[in-house]
């Protein structure tokens, strides 16, 4: 399990696993495990992708600035064009070409591309996204084709860096060109050729949106999630079987909650108290580095920081944990326990009071004690486990994400059995039918998963500037 926070019989439960950020695995790229694999590309998979919306022509033409092509978008105007023409077609004379005099075949217009898109385009990928090759072929694709026709400006290279697909596609298709095409300020078929080649970009860079489920009948339909490679039952997967999941913390390969396979368990489950012994299951999703409230009261509160060990993905691990006890300021990490002045390494033995509340370090083991709530710490070989629970249960003067999901949530299950909504934050949620076994019992999960509106919220409302 990554990380992860379950509240049941009164009690809540998190996993925390923690490593440097960004680990790679390397393998063959022929065989072996495709979750270790490296893509490659194809020039003539980009090639037959740019000329689908460019029209092959095997005479010259001028765009407006009066710079001639040939074939597909070959520029006979640039520096070194006649030089690498040679290179290209040496028994083809450049200069009668480009006055008019002679025309190339089809197949030596796809040559020129090609011979463009290895010495100029691909390399010029290369070094825009050092991660290229690592990229799904469409993708691939649709980087080179707006490289190619001078539409990917830097903004939009800086998005896709970051992996913030919906946005790199909106700001795609909010340039000039595509603004005065639309507009009708130029018309015709070149024109149209245009929009549909600048919309079928940004429907790719947004499709990279991995954590989105995604259907499939076999493993080539998930190549472009690098990190869900796998069909599994009809659903993109980030594994089929345990042996899938080598990363620390995340040894099992289970059923997640938008149907696709993924190595490890639901990430939050909790006990409402509407008095319906429901078990609502969900996860606390963001980007690296933001900082959750998971729990408040008048005299303790309890954030953590998110990160993601894989940049493909959403961050819903934990690398520290940030406890304020009244005036006392205590982060967890897997260096130990500090409150600013002394750490407390894991493997000593110490008793500490701060401010109300008394801790306990023995060995991996530590709880700390704040009235009738106690916050236990657990350091394994690889992860943390981390548990609070409050005697007698979570009353009403508890929030952050846990007391007011426990607290304000309410179950209703619809006439079949199988289905259902939870009732929060003013919104209603589906659910499935009760789909997972965990310690806590069978759960019930948000039918749309990380798409789920409630997702959304918990982020919109539970997120702090600050550890303190």
């Amino acid at each position: 399990m990554s990380w992860g926070l379950k509240l049941f019989m009164l009690i809540v439960f998190a996993t925390i696993a923690y490593g440097k950020h960004g680990s790679k695995e390397h393998g063959s790229k022929e065989h072996g495990d495709r979750s270790k694999q490296e893509s490659t590309y194809s020039i003539d998979a980009i090639a037959d992708y740019i000329k689908k919306h460019e029209e092959l022509k095997t005479t010259p033409y001028w765009d407006t600035k009066g710079i001639t092509y040939v074939g597909v978008g070959f520029n006979m105007s640039r520096d070194g064009a006649k030089r690498d023409w040679k290179k290209v077609l040496p028994k083809v004379d450049f200069d009668l070409v480009k006055i008019g005099e002679q025309e190339i075949k089809e197949n030596e217009a796809l040559k020129l591309l090609k011979a463009d898109l290895k010495n100029i385009y691909i390399p010029r990928a290369k070094r825009i996204f050092p991660k290229f090759h690592r990229f799904c072929p469409e993708l691939q694709s649709a980087i080179v084709d707006a490289l190619f026709h001078g539409d990917l400006a830097k903004n939009i290279q800086a998005l896709i860096k970051s992996r913030k697909w919906k946005e790199a596609g909106e700001k795609y298709i909010d340039q000039r060109i595509y603004k005065e095409v639309v507009e009708g300020e130029f018309e015709g078929p070149n024109y149209e050729r245009i929009i549909n080649r600048m919309n079928q970009n940004k429907a790719i860079f947004e499709r990279q949106e991995c954590d989105t489920p995604t259907q499939c009948e076999k493993d080539e339909d998930c190549e472009c999630c690098n990190n869900q490679p796998y069909c599994r039952k009809g659903m993109c997967s980030e594994c089929e079987k345990d042996q899938h999941c080598t990363k620390k913390g995340k040894s099992k390969c289970e059923e997640g909650n938008g149907g696709n396979w993924v190595c490890g368990d639901p990430h939050v489950s909790v006990k409402l108290n509407d008095g319906s012994n429901t078990n609502f299951c969900f996860d606390v999703v963001g980007k690296t580095g933001e900082i959750f409230q998971f729990v408040k009261t008048r005299h303790l509160e309890i954030r953590a920081r998110l990160f993601s060990p894989d940049e493909t993905r959403a961050a819903n691990w934990v690398d520290v944990i940030a406890i304020r006890i009244d005036r006392a300021r205590i982060t967890v990490d897997e260096n130990g326990i500090s409150d600013g002045r002394d750490t407390y390494a894991w493997g000593s033995e110490s008793r500490v009071n701060f401010g109300f509340a008394r801790m306990m370090i023995r060995g991996r083991f530590a709880e700390i004690f704040l009235g009738k709530i106690v916050t236990e710490i657990e350091i394994r070989r690889d992860h943390m486990q981390f548990g609070i629970y409050q005697h007698g249960g979570f009353g009403p003067r508890v929030y952050g994400i846990l007391g007011d999901v426990v607290n304000q949530g309410t179950f209703k299950r619809d006439i079949s059995g199988n289905h259902g909504n939870i009732m929060l934050f003013g919104g209603v949620y589906p659910v499935t039918e009760q789909v997972k076994l965990s310690s806590a019992g069978k759960c019930w999960f948000l039918k749309y998963g990380h798409l789920s509106p409630l997702i959304q919220k918990i982020r919109d409302n539970y997120i702090k500037d600050t550890l303190f």
